[in-house]
């Protein structure tokens, strides 16, 4: 699954058989038929993204960290 890139063009080099893309700037077009024997699934922007929070230690004091706990992105591309 590819989620929120850019490709300058996307070629299919990586030899797999079924590919998702969401939310990503000149993906393939959606294609499920049995030609050529690639399947693409293509959603133009990516509806919710809740990313988990994590742990960063925190830079002017190396004994102290931070818990952050990213925003939540609606609609996102690229």
């Amino acid at each position: 699954m590819f989620r929120n890139n850019h490709f300058e063009r996307y070629e299919n080099k990586l030899g797999g058989w079924n590919f998702v893309f969401v939310g990503n700037d000149n993906a393939p077009k959606s294609h499920c038929s049995n030609d050529y024997g690639v399947h693409y699934t293509t959603s133009d922007t990516t509806p919710r993204i809740a990313e988990k929070p994590y742990i960063a230690q925190d830079y002017s004091d190396s004994t102290k960290f931070d818990l952050v706990i990213p925003q939540m992105e609606w609609n996102s591309q690229g």
